[in-house]
């Protein structure tokens, strides 16, 4: 199930800018936009082709952010 949430959450991604933090759970102690604005910065150095959006998934969980089972994210 969890991985099913996880490929729709990145068929979901592809081509997003922004995100709404009801979509997201945890956090570990950092702040939920300093950690999309961290990774959106970061992720514009990457190629498209390299995936940018599992590089922001990746990013996102490095700060403690995993997509919400279900969530439409909006980006």
């Amino acid at each position: 199930m969890q991985r099913a949430a996880f490929v729709l959450a990145l068929v979901m991604l592809a081509g997003c800018r922004t995100s709404n933090v009801d979509q997201w759970s945890g956090g570990g102690g950092t702040p939920f936009k300093q950690a999309e604005r961290t990774c959106l910065d970061l992720m514009d150095s990457i190629r498209e082709e390299d995936g940018r959006s599992d590089f922001f998934l990746g990013c996102m969980n490095a700060y403690g952010w995993t997509p919400r089972p279900g969530a439409m994210l909006d980006f």
